[in-house]
């Protein structure tokens, strides 16, 4: 059986924990002031690509999760005893990309000497989000060697409003792309984590973890307004991949692409090009060549690889931007890397068209 291509649109676990480790603990601008629009449909997040008959029961925590925004004092306790620290909660829906949220801990509130990152990912599922949560902490800020991040996934419960989180594995989200699965105390662990209507969170893993993951915070008092939205994610266009300059896009391109349009957001890019047929395949062919020992997947493994594509899904995944849809479309793989950072191309070998989407991680 074919492997599903972990795309950034798909789980990527990877990806949450990098930019766990990576977030700093710093203050996030100030909002207008002005009341925010009610959230009722997934349009009203930044969703806009939500079937109409999509699940609905989910949304209270994701407008609950973008009033969180901005930051907070809090209070708790850890295995060292009491704690009181500050919160800064960013992300939300960016650009049709996995909706993801930062919460970063530290604790004394003005200088940290312990840190606690919690990422929660949204993936698109045709039943309704999966929550993935990847915490890493507590650590000291100065301290480079950092703990493995933990994996969980969550269930929503709407009445309680709180999401029960469950450590699992690697191997639990990208099935095919790893062998085996971890069984470490983080494949038991749990932890419970409550958001109101307000933005205010709680997470309690106390009784319910090793001794070194017991941990609990409660925000107390917003210090900070939400954030501004995010910037719109810049578009560019070049007249050839000599013209590109950032390695992240031209590394995906074939050598021969012309009059290219892109979108780059903070997970990945999207790219529409002309390039010949003869062209795009050895491009293809060199990048299969160079990653035959190091991909993690085989090119005939993907579900997809070779196949026509219909037209409606390309027309679900790149007419936002203003791009006609391709006629006749085949769906293609880069290699990938363990975290399942791959490009996925699109080609109208008719037209000489190519369209791709690219994660980072």
């Amino acid at each position: 059986m074919k492997l599903q291509p972990p795309t950034h649109r798909t789980t990527a676990i990877a990806a949450a924990a990098v930019f766990s480790l990576a977030m700093p603990l710093v203050a996030e601008p100030e909002g207008t002031g002005e009341k925010p629009p009610a959230i009722s449909t997934w349009k009203d997040l930044g969703f806009d690509e939500a079937p109409d008959a999509y699940p609905t029961g989910q949304i209270p925590l994701f407008a609950a999760l973008d009033k969180a925004r901005g930051s907070w004092t809090f209070e708790g306790s850890s295995d060292g005893g009491q704690v009181d620290g500050a919160l800064l909660v960013s992300g939300g829906f960016q650009g049709g990309r996995i909706p993801m949220w930062n919460l970063s801990l530290g604790w004394p509130a003005e200088r940290p000497q312990q840190l606690i990152r919690y990422v929660v990912m949204a993936s698109p599922e045709p039943e309704g989000f999966e929550l993935v949560l990847v915490r890493t902490g507590p650590f000291k800020p100065d301290d480079l060697s950092r703990p493995e991040p933990a994996l969980f996934r969550g269930e929503w419960d709407r009445d309680a409003g709180k999401v029960a989180w469950e450590g699992i594995s690697k191997s639990d989200l990208l099935p095919g792309l790893q062998d085996g699965a971890e069984t470490g105390p983080a494949k038991r662990e749990r932890l419970e984590m409550t958001v109101l209507e307000t933005g205010a969170i709680s997470i309690d893993s106390r009784g319910q973890a090793p001794a070194q993951r017991h941990f609990t915070a409660t925000a107390v008092e917003r210090t900070g307004k939400a954030p501004l939205p995010a910037v719109a994610p810049k578009q560019a266009s070049y007249a050839s991949t000599d013209a590109v300059l950032d390695q992240r896009l031209k590394r995906c391109l074939p050598p021969a692409a012309k009059r290219i349009k892109t979108r780059m957001e903070r997970g990945g890019h999207f790219a529409r090009y002309e390039v010949p047929e003869a062209e795009f395949h050895q491009f293809l062919d060199s990048l299969w060549e160079a990653a035959k020992d190091t991909s993690a997947h085989r090119r005939d493994e993907m579900h997809g690889e070779g196949e026509a594509v219909a037209r409606k899904e390309i027309e679900q995944r790149f007419a936002a931007f203003g791009w006609k849809p391709l006629g006749d479309a085949v769906r293609y793989y880069s290699p990938s890397k363990s975290s399942g950072a791959m490009t996925t191309y699109y080609f109208d070998r008719k037209a000489g068209v190519a369209y791709h989407d690219t994660g980072y991680w």
